[in-house]
C-alpha cells in the first residue's frame, strides 16, 4: 500500500468513527444507554463490536474530562465570588 492509498483508508476510518461517535452522543443525550445501542450500531452503522467499543470508550474518556474540567471551573468562579465578596 502506497502513502496515499494508507492516508486515505485511514481518513475514511477516521470519518466514519467521527459520525459514529456523534450518532452515539446525540442517542446517550437523549437518554438511551450506550450498553443497550452495543448491539444495533454495528448493523445500523456497518461496523465491528470492537469498533462501536472504541468509540463508546472515547466518547465516555472525553464526557469525563469536560466534567473534570467543569469541576476546576466551578472551583475557580466560587473563589472568584468569595473573593469578592470579602
Amino acid at each position: 500500500m502506497n502513502r496515499t492509498a494508507g492516508d486515505k483508508c485511514l481518513s475514511a476510518y477516521a470519518d466514519l468513527h467521527c459520525r459514529v461517535q456523534r450518532r452515539l452522543f446525540a442517542e446517550v443525550s437523549a437518554g438511551r444507554s450506550a450498553v443497550s445501542l452495543k448491539h444495533e450500531y454495528p448493523g445500523r452503522h456497518g461496523i465491528p463490536a470492537r469498533m462501536f467499543n472504541s468509540v463508546r470508550v472515547s466518547l465516555e474518556g472525553k464526557a469525563a474530562s469536560v466534567q473534570e474540567v467543569m469541576k476546576l471551573v466551578r472551583d475557580e468562579l466560587e473563589g472568584r465570588i468569595s473573593r469578592a465578596l470579602q
